[in-house]
């Protein structure tokens, strides 16, 4: 066996190691999918139960409709080592115009390195490299518009890359939808999002594999301006089963907020806690996954505001984006005595009219 074939073997390995740990009523779903959803730590403290909330950067990937209610730029990143030597990395920008939103970000996957040994055509050892097991990522452009004060739309351009062994390329180019109602008061909100409702498949070599279709629908229901209570249910079309996700946030004083989740119906992650700091729009997120058959992940992502929101920052942001509606319910929470309260008064007069 020559030395070229013997290195294709072996990259051949690499591939069905990936591609058989996902292997489900003979259909398969690449380890490239988990990148589709992993950035920000304070959904996954949630459970990821954010189809239905999506009010922050996080619904680059959650629900891009959520982006067009922003009312001031936003910028994330995140780092998480994975399992063995991977590891994950995010970054992302969200800028909010009147009625819409455009975001750009990339996720990445880095598998580490595994050692091949090259032999020659004798069958005797000749060397040993060492190789990249897997280097994946996603680039995204993302798109949002506002119909009324309480609808959204959204979408997701993407490319998607892969390269196995430094000898497998793939690339593929897929699009995401979202829709998400959401109230004035946003006592109960609603949002759908549909993942690779179109794309090309994913190809190494002769290898092919398509993107599975991903349908979540999700609600959010804020009894008041501390609580949050999330769910999130998510059914693929790769024969996987269903799942459901419960989750939920609790802010203490506007400055720290405590998450936690729970996930029925998935073969590892069922349960999962987060922090989070917020200091001046500067916001430092912490999630725990507990893990069945693995170490249990932990994630920190750093996101920022660019000067954080209270009520009156609210009330005059949805007033420049024309939501009048929104920006008289927040203006309306800017108490007598606040050193904005004179302003507040000014945005209800015009919003009125």
């Amino acid at each position: 066996m020559n030395t070229n074939l013997w290195r294709h073997l072996i990259a051949v390995m690499v591939i069905a190691l990936p591609i058989c740990t996902n292997v489900y009523a003979g259909q398969v779903k690449s380890i490239l999918l988990s990148l589709d959803g992993l950035m920000g730590a304070r959904p996954t403290g949630m459970g990821e139960t954010f189809t239905g909330l999506a009010d922050d950067i996080n619904a680059l990937h959650y629900n891009p409709a959520g982006l067009s209610f922003l009312i001031k730029p936003e910028f994330s990143t995140m780092y998480l080592t994975g399992l063995a030597d991977s590891h994950y990395g995010f970054v992302g920008v969200v800028y909010p115009f009147k009625k819409s939103a455009i975001g750009l970000s990339l996720t990445t996957f880095d598998g580490g390195t595994i050692d091949v040994n090259l032999l020659n055509t004798d069958g005797s050892f000749k060397k040993s490299k060492t190789l990249s097991a897997q280097k994946d990522s996603i680039a995204m452009f993302s798109y949002s518009l506002t119909a009324n004060s309480a609808l959204s739309l959204g979408c997701n351009l993407k490319r998607i890359s892969s390269i196995l062994a430094e000898d497998y390329a793939a690339a593929a180019i897929a699009v995401d939808m979202g829709v998400l109602i959401r109230p004035v008061d946003d006592s109960l909100c609603f949002g759908l999002a549909v993942k690779n409702i179109v794309g090309s498949p994913i190809k190494y070599k002769n290898l092919e594999h398509p993107l599975p279709v991903t349908i979540k629908v999700g609600c959010a229901i804020r009894p008041d301006d501390r609580l949050t209570i999330c769910a999130d249910y998510e059914k693929a079309d790769t024969g996987l089963k269903a799942g459901f996700k419960l989750g939920g946030e609790f802010l203490m004083m506007k400055l720290l907020a405590l998450r936690a989740g729970y996930k029925i119906g998935y073969d590892q992650a069922t349960f999962n806690l987060g922090l989070g700091l917020n200091t001046n729009g500067f916001l430092v997120d912490y999630s725990f996954a507990g893990m069945k058959d693995f170490d249990s992940m932990q994630q920190v992502s750093f996101s920022t505001n660019f000067g954080g929101l209270n009520n009156y920052r609210k009330a005059e942001g949805y007033h420049k984006k024309g939501m009048s509606e929104r920006a008289i319910y927040w203006a309306n929470k800017v108490k007598e005595g606040d050193e904005n309260f004179e302003q507040t008064k000014e945005i209800i007069n015009t919003s009125c009219c």
